[in-house]
């Protein structure tokens, strides 16, 4: 299992995170990135959401072969994917 760093911030700093409704870029004083911020989400927005498959029809679909591999969805255009693909 992989250790995650935590890091303390001021209240002064944090008040700039507040409200960030989405990832953001972290840039210090010369423009350089030192990272991303991602906020945490309410889990409780998505406790009355149902899946749109059964547990049968999603461990048939598990089963099943063929589609895309990872290797193939690699050769697409990066803009056009989801972040850490």
């Amino acid at each position: 299992m992989t250790t995650v760093n935590k890091i303390t911030i001021d209240h002064a700093t944090q008040t700039k995170f507040v409200g960030v409704g989405s990832s953001a870029e972290v840039y210090d004083e010369s423009g350089h990135v030192l990272g991303y911020f991602t906020p945490v989400v309410d889990s409780s927005l998505y406790r009355s959401v149902e899946p749109p498959f059964s547990e049968s029809e999603l461990n048939r679909r598990e089963a099943e072969s063929g589609g895309r591999t990872l290797a193939v969805w690699r050769f697409r255009d990066p803009d056009d994917m989801a972040p850490g693909i």
